[in-house]
């Protein structure tokens, strides 16, 4: 049995962390600040078109302000998954937070984020320890606190990020072992060798559909359908994001684009940025905007559409965290 920590269970965290719950083959904690208190007197609690109605209760849960306020440390963990927004510029920083949950050389850290670069703090920090890097297409939502909304898909794209002072056979069986505990829960894992190709493919559909949903405060329907040019904008966004990755090296062709427009259909998706929005709280716009923005500069692309949705959003979320600081 493997001691796997969730860290972060909002509607991401939460799903995925099930998956290992459902695979019996782990003992599972979690680490919580919001809906802490609920998920240590409560557990989890999960709908699913394809699992139905079940619930997760967690061997320890610890609250990530003060994980050692428990009756001892916390205590080794073969897996730390983590599943919180990237915020790069968050205080304190990710690393930190994770500190008390990671031993050095032997726990595999498992980064379930949006965006790209978002691997980087922590490798500087554990530079001997195993990552992997995850790409999450399901949608899953706290629809209140310890209660999650999971609408569909249990995908999960995955693989290492390259660590050259990481022993390659070790870290090999440690990606197998974590794919195989996500199977055994229901999961559809897709190993990938190449993960950043990975990562800027979900960047393009993030760049569009999360900047556009949270700007326009619609579903991804309601937007396609608003105006005859909102496909159009929809299309720049990603035909942008894609230039600036193939400036990168990376084969990412351009028909993404209609791939990407032909899984949004006429879904009504509520992007995760838009909530984060909706709520007040930060945004990851760093990540999923800000990245591609300063590789296009360093690379004389010009996008205007990215650095307008960025520009808008940036200035929200500016307002947003003046409104945090007036409430607190």
């Amino acid at each position: 049995m493997q001691n796997c920590l969730i860290f972060g269970l909002g509607g991401i965290g939460s799903f995925y962390g099930s998956l290992i719950y459902r695979s019996g083959k782990a003992r599972l904690s979690a680490a919580a600040r919001s809906n802490y208190r609920t998920v240590k007197e409560k557990g989890v609690s999960i709908t699913s078109p394809m699992f139905g109605d079940y619930h997760v209760q967690f061997e320890d849960v610890y609250n990530t302000s003060n994980p050692n306020s428990q009756s001892g440390s916390p205590k080794q963990f073969d897996y730390v998954v983590v599943a919180t927004k990237a915020l790069p510029n968050a205080t304190p920083a990710l690393p930190t937070l994770l500190e008390p949950f990671i031993t050095p050389k032997l726990t595999t850290i498992a980064l379930i984020q949006n965006g790209v670069g978002i691997e980087d703090q922590v490798a500087e920090r554990w530079p001997e320890n195993t990552i992997i890097t995850c790409v999450a297409w399901a949608s899953a939502m706290q629809v209140e606190s310890g209660v999650i909304e999971h609408k569909d898909n249990a995908s999960i794209t995955l693989g290492l990020f390259e660590n050259e002072r990481v022993d390659t056979e070790i870290a090999q069986k440690r990606l197998r072992s974590f794919s195989n505990l996500l199977i055994s829960g229901g999961g559809d894992v897709d190993v990938q060798e190449n993960m950043q190709t990975a990562r800027w493919k979900k960047v393009v559909w993030n760049s569009a559909w999360n900047a556009l949903t949270t700007l326009s405060d619609l579903d991804t329907y309601a937007y396609l359908t608003s105006s005859p040019s909102a496909p159009a904008t929809a299309r720049a966004a990603m035909h942008e994001v894609i230039t600036v990755a193939q400036a990168l090296g990376l084969p990412i062709p351009f028909t993404l684009v209609e791939e990407l427009m032909d899984r949004v259909g006429d879904r009504r998706i509520n992007s995760s940025m838009q909530m984060d929005c909706r709520h007040k709280r930060p945004m990851e716009i760093e990540v999923i905007l800000g990245t591609p923005l300063r590789k296009a500069k360093e690379h004389g692309i010009a996008v205007p559409v990215l650095e307008t949705l960025y520009t808008l959003l940036t200035a929200i979320d500016k307002r947003n965290a003046e409104l945090r600081s007036s409430k607190a």
